[in-house]
């Protein structure tokens, strides 16, 4: 079973905010992502979550993401959670093999 991030006191730390997502994509497993598909980012976001369905996925904190152009990776069956660098307003992800699914709320 995971474990939870503790502070230095011991205290359950909450990874993402308690609100409700600023915008939130989604992407499903019939439809894929064959290619990259670019999500304009709401300008008050700082934080995103990424899952991964049914196949890997490639995230660009740019435009046009691709197998050997990408910011990070998630495994298939995953959420990943990335603090977006200063001034980005696009995301980019793609598949690594084809029926992959992604969803991605912005914090």
């Amino acid at each position: 079973m995971p474990t939870v991030p503790r502070d230095e006191n011991a205290t359950p730390l909450q990874i993402v905010p308690s609100y409700e997502p600023l915008a939130k994509t989604y992407v499903s497993t019939s439809t894929g992502l064959a290619s990259a598909t670019n999500i304009t980012l709401n300008s008050s976001t700082k934080l995103i979550e990424v899952s991964a369905l049914g196949a890997p996925v490639f995230v660009r904190f740019s435009s046009t993401a691709s197998s050997s152009n990408y910011s990070r990776f998630v495994q298939p069956g995953t959420t990943r959670h990335f603090w977006l660098p200063l001034g980005t307003t696009v995301v980019s992800v793609i598949q690594e093999t084809a029926t992959a699914g992604v969803v991605v709320l912005e914090f």
